[in-house]
């Protein structure tokens, strides 16, 4: 999973506005994660949830997924401006989880 924070996103939209230069790609994305749907899922319910649940997703005739791909993005670019994300994927979501609980 590529993961990028909003405040993360943002402020490197603001490092791009001050430093980028016109017309070359960047990457804005968080650490790599070795992630996919399921096992994020599965760490959710297991470390976030009051009960310790275990996602189950089953694959039928019915159901379609988009394949899985080892595709992880490269931040270097964004970093040689100065810009470090702050929060990783597992942070957002115990994030997520208080700001819920308010």
């Amino acid at each position: 999973i590529n993961f990028c924070y909003t405040s993360d996103a943002v402020s490197a939209i603001f490092i791009l506005l001050e430093k980028g230069v016109d017309g070359e790609p960047y990457n804005v994305c968080g650490a790599p994660t070795n992630l996919n749907v399921k096992k994020l899922a599965n760490w959710v319910a297991k470390t976030l949830s009051s009960t310790k649940n275990k996602v189950i997703i089953e694959k039928n005739e019915y159901t379609s997924y988009a394949p899985e791909t080892n595709i992880i993005l490269n931040n270097t670019k964004m970093r040689t401006l100065g810009w470090v994300p702050q929060y990783n994927i597992y942070e957002a979501y115990i994030r997520l989880k208080e700001y819920y609980e308010e």
